[in-house]
């Protein structure tokens, strides 16, 4: 029998299992912080046997002040300390990294967050933690027989799920992109500025060559060999940041091997949406894969190339011709493209 099964309370378990993966998982903020708070606020009601409570946004900067520390605000909090709409763009960019924490602590539920939006004056935006039941118990009770003895559940072998982690940049660029930024932040204007360089490059050679045909009688051809040079070394370092100009249409890109470090195969470049605005979100380098449930090999996210064009897939070491699955960044599953 289990920890939760014996302890008679698996809500209590899925919520210490839940502030495990808050200290764990995500990146740093004042989202996580404020739940961890509100994670323990609510864990202090539920042992005194009430109910989850419920907080609006002057209840969670409390919160969040006592944990964090600092002297108390002079102004009225509102909610644009704390947007209800940030709330829920971080939390449901974290789902399926909460769902696979809770699942592997064999958490028998989910812990969900419930936003209520205020109505105006006197309706302020409530929050509060609910803790439905998880699908992979539901999935196990589906599964049991009549006499009550669960089946033994093979998993399939067209069917993966993707796992992501932080991945490791090159030793040059580890200042730059070693760790998740804002594109909004002054590390974000750095990385566009540096990416920007070799198009700069471009168009200053074109408008210097035009203006030198315009008003000199010298032959330009002659002296043409250092122009070219440039416009050939930008034009390949136009290239090797392509995986980074796609990614506000994509998303999802491959990273070039020489911002990687060399411990490591392959890895991804990820922007996270924060706004409907295609410069916005959060820069990551990362590294998704899977156990290949064929034949156990690691599974990484590759380039579809000709069989695939325009795809990324999930292609096994082990037999990376054969072994070929989709790749969903969003739900990270994956189905297998070749039977």
């Amino acid at each position: 029998m289990d920890e939760q099964t014996e302890s008679g309370n698996t809500t209590l378990y899925a919520l210490d299992a839940f502030a495990r993966w808050l200290e764990a998982e995500p990146p740093q903020g004042k989202v996580r912080q404020v739940l961890m708070a509100f994670a323990a606020q609510t864990r202090e009601a539920l042992e005194r046997g009430g109910e989850p409570p419920t907080a609006d946004v002057n209840q969670l900067h409390a919160l969040y002040r006592d944990q964090a520390g600092g002297p108390a605000a002079n102004d009225p909090i509102t909610g644009k300390w704390l947007p209800a709409s940030q709330v829920r763009t971080w939390w449901e960019g974290q789902q399926n990294s909460r769902r696979q924490f809770l699942q592997g602590a064999k958490a028998q539920r989910d812990v969900d967050l419930i936003i209520d939006l205020g109505g105006g004056r006197g309706n302020p935006t409530t929050y509060r933690f609910a803790f439905p039941e998880s699908a992979s118990s539901q999935e196990q009770e589906d599964f049991r027989s009549t006499d009550g003895a669960p089946h033994t559940v093979k998993p399939s072998p067209d069917l993966i799920t993707y796992s992501v982690e932080q991945a490791e940049s090159a030793l040059l660029w580890r200042p730059v992109i070693g760790k998740p930024f804002s594109m909004k932040s002054a590390k974000g204007v750095l990385f566009l500025v540096i990416v920007s360089l070799p198009l700069a490059v471009l168009i200053f050679c074109g408008i210097i060559s035009a203006v030198w045909l315009a008003t000199s009688s010298v032959n330009f051809l002659k002296h043409i060999g250092p122009f070219v040079l440039a416009v050939t070394i930008s034009a390949i370092a136009l290239r090797a940041f392509k995986p980074i100009w796609d990614l506000p249409t994509l998303r999802v890109t491959i990273a070039p091997d020489w911002l990687i470090s060399t411990k490591q195969m392959y890895a991804q470049f990820r922007l996270t949406r924060d706004s409907e605005k295609k410069a916005g979100g959060r820069f990551s380098l990362v590294r998704f894969y899977a156990s290949c449930p064929v034949c156990a090999g690691a599974i990484e996210v590759r380039e579809g190339g000709t069989a695939f064009p325009g795809r990324l897939v999930g292609c096994c070491s082990d037999s990376p011709r054969e072994h070929v699955f989709s790749f969903d960044a969003v739900t990270q599953r994956g189905r297998a493209l070749l039977r």
